[in-house]
């Protein structure tokens, strides 16, 4: 990204969580540490789930392989279930795979 745009888009979000946008880039370009709370507050901003904001690759245009797309899917499908149902797909995955 150029940098007025860069700067642009800290600034927008640091007025939406109300943060200095150097408080910001620094997060982004991991020069700075965030707490949990202030990660909340930006997923509270994007109006996400803190989870969401880890799932980058969803929103970054890059060329995603097709391995990364498979294993977002399989994520997203296998996240809301019960962990009795997970320790089934474990299971299954394992029979077919392990040997």
């Amino acid at each position: 990204m150029s940098g007025n745009y860069e700067k642009n888009k800290e600034e927008e979000l640091g007025e939406l969580v109300r943060f200095h946008f150097s408080y910001i880039g620094g997060v982004e370009r991991a020069e700075k540490n965030i707490t949990l709370l202030n990660l909340q507050k930006i997923a509270d901003a994007f109006q996400v789930n803190v989870h969401e904001l880890f799932h980058y690759s969803k929103y970054v245009k890059a060329e995603n392989n097709d391995k990364e797309k498979l294993l977002n899917e399989i994520n997203e499908k296998v996240r809301p279930m019960k962990s009795s149902d997970l320790k089934k797909v474990n299971l299954l995955l394992s029979e077919l795979f392990d040997n």
